[in-house]
């Protein structure tokens, strides 16, 4: 393996992150959601994950390919939104920044942590009920005992049938296919006059309806993004050539009163906080407002939508299974359950 595939991978772009650093110090204060404790790292040291995006070829050797994607995106990225931090420029419809940023914008989605293990408990949940079925259509009487121990403790055996590899693959081929979810809404851009927003290990906020069940992608009234800690980019309803005109708008909130600027800075951290996952990232004395009242860490599966999601969430409280991703590339769950079935050689969770 080369220095380079041992490298960390960052679930959140260090040039991003770098616009929530506490300047006097240099570093970014991190509020950990489960301990609640609130500490300073260097950018380079959060949100980083060795290996996250690596595959393996098949001479068995870890290849960086989709790092090497994600990078060329945040450089393309990087410039459009120094333009926008420097000339307050919103891109227009149809412009090639506002195409790019789109797709930036889809694979900060998809690329988190929070996204990786929400895909690999579905995928697992998904197979693990495929293969009872087939298990129970033949009768307890022609089971192993290693068969009927995953009737009955389905989730202790192969925790993941989707690997590394798989998600890897998955994550990029689910941005490309979504960014227009992001470039047809209407954008616009809320300044502020001083640090007023705080990020996370998930930074794309899903702003739900009034009174609805559904927060995706598709369902969501809103998407806020954080630029950094004194712009939110707002992309509302989905829009049409006939209202253009309302498009690329630029809030200054002090023009609009403090009711407004402390309403949106509110709202915008509070969701933050929420659909986190395991981290908050910004100022120290931001992150203290919500040191205590943060949720801790949830199952990653659904944002809100409890009740469509429930089967999955109630099979998450039942396997208990750890919120922090397992990395590795470990066998299918087919594969396993071919292990014979003594505890030596019994699949670890760890």
């Amino acid at each position: 393996m080369s220095d380079k595939t041992k490298s960390p991978h960052h679930t959140v772009p260090q040039f991003y992150l770098k616009g929530f650093l506490d300047k006097r110090i240099g570093k970014i204060a991190v509020l950990d959601k489960t301990s609640k404790n609130i500490t300073y790292k260097a950018v380079h040291d959060v949100a980083a994950i060795e290996g996250f995006y690596n595959v393996v070829s098949e001479s068995g050797e870890e290849m960086s390919h989709f790092e090497d994607l994600y990078c060329k995106a945040e450089d393309k990225a990087a410039r459009i939104i120094k333009r926008m931090l420097d000339k307050t420029f919103v891109p227009p419809l149809c412009s090639k920044e506002r195409g790019l940023l789109s797709q930036y914008l889809s694979m900060q989605f998809m690329r988190t942590t929070k996204s990786r293990r929400r895909e690999q408990l579905i995928s697992d949940y998904c197979t693990k009920g495929l293969i009872l079925d087939k298990l129970r259509e033949r009768g307890k009487k022609d089971l192993t005992k290693n068969q009927l121990g995953f009737i009955e403790d389905p989730h202790k055996i192969g925790e993941f049938a989707l690997s590394q590899d798989s998600a890897t693959i998955l994550e990029v081929e689910l941005a490309k296919r979504y960014y227009y979810l992001f470039y047809y809404r209407k954008w616009s851009m809320i300044v502020y006059d001083r640090p007023s927003l705080i990020t996370s290990d998930n930074p794309i906020i899903l702003c739900p309806y009034p009174n609805s069940k559904q927060n995706g992608l598709f369902t969501a009234a809103e998407i806020w993004f954080p630029i950094d800690s004194r712009r939110l980019l707002v992309l509302s309803d989905f829009t049409s050539a006939r209202n253009q005109k309302l498009d690329c708008l630029v809030i200054r909130p002090h023009k609009v009163g403090d009711d407004f600027e402390l309403r949106t800075k509110r709202n915008a951290n509070i969701l933050q906080a929420q659909q986190s996952y395991m981290e908050l990232f910004g100022q120290k004395e931001l992150l203290e407002e919500h040191q205590e009242s943060c949720p801790a860490p949830i199952s990653p599966i659904s944002f809100s939508d409890r009740e469509s999601y429930g089967k999955l969430e109630q099979y998450y409280d039942t396997t208990r299974m750890d919120l922090a991703p397992i990395m590795g590339y470990g066998a299918s769950i087919e594969e396993v359950f071919k292990q014979p079935s003594s505890t030596k050689n019994a699949p670890s969770k760890n």
